[in-house]
């Protein structure tokens, strides 16, 4: 049996602390509710990917919003995306049961042109029959895609080479095939 892992009422954010000298520092967020792409589950292995639009990432500063699409290649790159590479098998059918609340994933995530491997702790909630929430958290850096941290006027304002990526998805899980 193969089952469709489809996301539906999800957000994933970035955040990262920029400060400046002579103030406290400044946590700055992003959130995209616009998340596409899905999941195939079959016999132990996860294929598919997320896809998050780089221009739906919401900051509460508009001018912000396009100097961070710009950073990250919309034109080029106009979307994340985030891939599953392991996750134990039992793991997997344990949390698709309900029966797995934790559980180490490796994940992949492709923006502004380069992809990163991460090892994470995913938590999983069974939301009714046919859903699943996944939450995740990734502790990232700029470099790892090729990005200078962000700064204004040199040394005035800087942001450190930490970027911190999260998400919560609800999965819809559809059954295929006998």
């Amino acid at each position: 049996m193969i089952l469709l892992l489809i996301p539906e009422g999800s957000y994933v954010e970035y955040k990262t602390v920029v400060r400046t000298v002579g103030f406290l520092p400044d946590e700055i967020r992003g959130i995209s509710r616009e998340i596409g792409g899905k999941f195939e589950y079959r016999d132990g292995k996860v294929e598919g990917s997320l896809e998050i639009p780089v221009l739906s990432f919401r900051s509460g500063n508009s001018s912000r919003d396009r100097d961070v699409a710009k950073i990250l290649k919309y034109k080029e790159y106009p979307k994340i995306r985030v891939r599953v590479l392991e996750v134990k098998k039992e793991d997997a059918e344990g949390a698709l049961k309900g029966e797995v609340n934790r559980a180490k994933v490796r994940v992949e995530i492709f923006a502004a042109g380069r992809a990163k491997a991460y090892e994470t702790l995913a938590q999983f909630s069974k939301v009714g029959e046919d859903k699943i929430k996944v939450r995740l958290k990734v502790n990232a850096k700029f470099t790892d895609f090729g990005i200078e941290p962000p700064s204004l006027v040199v040394f005035i304002k800087r942001a450190p080479d930490e970027l911190e990526l999260s998400g919560e998805i609800t999965f819809r899980i559809e059954r295929k095939g006998g």
